[in-house]
C-alpha cells in the first residue's frame, strides 16, 4: 500500500476500530487496554479534531450510558444531566441574558451565584430540583444542566393505582370468583404500565428541554458582546481628543450658568 494515500474520516474510524480489534485478539487477557481522556485529547489533536469535542462526546456517552443502565422501575430515570462544551467564554455583559434564558426554561426565578469563573443557578422545589452551571476557561465554556424530578412519579402512580382499583372492581364484580380476581389484577397491571410510560415521557420531555436550553446558552455565548463605539478621526484613526475637550468645556459652561442663576436667586 502506498504511504502517501489519504484516508477519509469514515475510513480512519473503520481502520482504527479494526486495528483495536486485532490488538485485542493478540494481547494477553491480563493486559488492560484503553485510553484515558487526556490520551484521547492528544490523539484527537494529532488527527485534527478539536479536543473539546472529545470532552463533549465523553460527557454525552456517560449520560447516555447512565440513562440506559439497568431497569427503571418507574419507567425512566428520575434525573437528567446534559453537558456541552462550546467555543468562547461567558462575559459579564452576557450573564443577565444567560440568567433570563435559564429562568424562562424552568419558569422559576431560582438562586444565582458566581464563584470565580463559574456562574451557577439552582432551584429547589417540592417536586423538582434543577441546577445549571456555566464555567469558562481557556477560551471555552462548559455548560451543565441537571434536573431531578423523583417526586413527580408519586401523584402519577397514585392516581393510576386509584383509578385501576376502581375500574378493576367494577369489571371484576360481575365476573366474580377467580376470573374476577384475574380481571382486577389485569386492570391494575395495565394502569401501572400506563403510569410507567407516562413517567418515561416526562423524562424525555425534561431531556428535550435541557437540550433546548443548552442551544440557547450556546447561542448567547457565541454572540460577541456589543462594545461602546469610540469616536475616531477619519484621517488618523486615533481618538478625537478635541471632541472630548469640547464636551468638557460645554459641561463646565453649563455648570457656571447654573451657579450664576443660583446666586441671583439667593440675592
Amino acid at each position: 500500500m502506498p504511504d502517501d494515500r489519504l484516508f477519509s474520516d469514515k475510513e480512519i474510524s473503520a481502520l482504527l476500530k479494526r486495528a483495536s480489534e486485532l490488538q485485542h485478539k493478540e494481547a494477553p487477557e491480563t493486559t488492560t487496554t484503553g485510553l484515558s481522556i487526556d490520551e484521547l485529547r492528544q490523539v484527537a489533536e494529532e488527527t485534527g479534531i478539536d479536543p473539546r469535542f472529545v470532552e463533549q462526546a465523553a460527557a454525552e456517552m456517560a449520560t447516555g450510558a447512565a440513562d440506559a443502565e439497568g431497569f427503571h422501575w418507574l419507567g425512566g430515570p428520575t434525573s437528567v444531566m446534559l453537558e456541552r462544551i462550546v467555543e468562547g467564554e461567558l462575559s459579564v455583559a452576557q450573564q443577565e441574558d444567560v440568567m433570563e434564558a435559564i429562568r424562562q426554561a424552568f419558569h422559576h426565578v431560582g438562586t444565582a451565584s458566581t464563584v470565580g469563573n463559574t456562574l451557577e443557578w439552582t432551584y429547589q422545589g417540592r417536586r423538582r430540583q434543577a441546577q445549571v452551571r456555566v464555567t469558562s476557561h481557556g477560551g471555552h465554556t462548559r455548560l451543565r444542566v441537571f434536573t431531578k424530578y423523583p417526586m413527580q412519579a408519586a401523584p402519577l402512580f397514585a392516581i393510576s393505582a386509584s383509578l385501576a382499583i376502581l375500574v378493576g372492581a367494577l369489571v371484576a364484580a360481575p365476573i366474580g370468583g377467580v376470573g374476577g380476581a384475574f380481571a382486577l389484577i389485569a386492570v391494575v397491571l395495565a394502569a401501572i404500565l400506563v403510569a410507567r410510560f407516562a413517567f418515561g415521557a416526562i423524562g424525555r420531555q425534561q431531556k428535550d428541554r435541557s437540550r433546548v436550553l443548552l442551544d440557547k446558552l450556546e447561542k448567547i455565548i457565541a454572540e460577541t458582546p456589543a462594545k461602546k463605539p469610540v469616536r475616531e478621526t477619519p484621517a488618523t484613526g486615533r481618538l478625537d481628543v478635541s471632541a472630548l475637550d469640547e464636551e468638557a468645556e460645554s459641561e463646565s459652561e453649563s455648570a457656571r450658568q447654573a451657579s450664576r442663576q443660583r446666586t441671583r436667586g439667593a440675592g
